[in-house]
């Protein structure tokens, strides 16, 4: 089998006369094993944590903050690359093999929904 793995992404913004829209694009990928899902939703607390992919050695992964008042960060040990806003903000990142992912939640703990899946 191919293209078992499918990613789609847009951007669109609109303010007053400013108008950008991003095509949406789509890349296709082939999956060697097929194994995701890990680890769903989980609470970010304060401080540092790292993210636990279980048996799932994660590839793609796709982050979605479901607080509706506090972000969150992500990154790698120390270093923040990026922010979940709080009200549903989302993320697609691909983690290299070997990669620890960390989050920390701004303020209070927060709900996240992680969903990974192997390449």
């Amino acid at each position: 089998m191919a293209n078992e793995i499918q990613v789609t992404v847009g951007l669109r913004c609109t303010n007053g006369n400013y108008k950008l829209t991003r095509n949406t694009e789509t890349l296709q990928v082939d999956q060697t094993t097929a194994s995701g899902g890990s680890p769903g939703v989980i609470s970010v607390g304060t401080t540092e944590e790292a993210v636990a992919f279980g048996d799932v050695t994660p590839g793609y992964v796709l982050f979605k903050n479901l607080d509706a008042t506090n972000y969150v960060q992500v990154g790698t040990t120390g270093a923040y690359s990026g922010r979940l806003l709080a009200g549903g903000g989302v993320a697609l990142f691909y983690v290299d093999t070997g990669v620890s992912v960390f989050v920390k939640a701004n303020t209070g703990a927060c709900l996240v929904e992680i969903t990974s899946v192997s390449t």
